[in-house]
């Protein structure tokens, strides 16, 4: 039962650090595009993460494959 217990301590720990990491990328994207003066872009990339996103208590929705997807369309359209 130890054992268990510890691996779903440590799978908590990878969940939380994945999630941080991708919530980060996001904030600092957008961030950062919005100080570029690209409103535009970023509200639509930002309205299609939320049209995609739909987590429910049985999965995390592929937050972090989402939002790299969002951040790296708010950076390849800086041209």
């Amino acid at each position: 039962m130890g054992v268990a217990f510890l691996v779903g301590r440590l799978s908590r720990l990878n969940y939380n650090a994945w999630y941080g990491s991708a919530s980060k990328d996001l904030i600092d994207t957008t961030v950062a595009q919005i100080e570029d003066g690209n409103i535009d872009r970023t509200m639509s990339v930002l309205r299609r993460l939320k049209l995609d996103y739909q987590p429910t208590y049985e999965n995390r929705a592929h937050y972090d494959e989402l939002v790299s997807e969002a951040v790296s369309q708010m950076k390849s359209d800086q041209g």
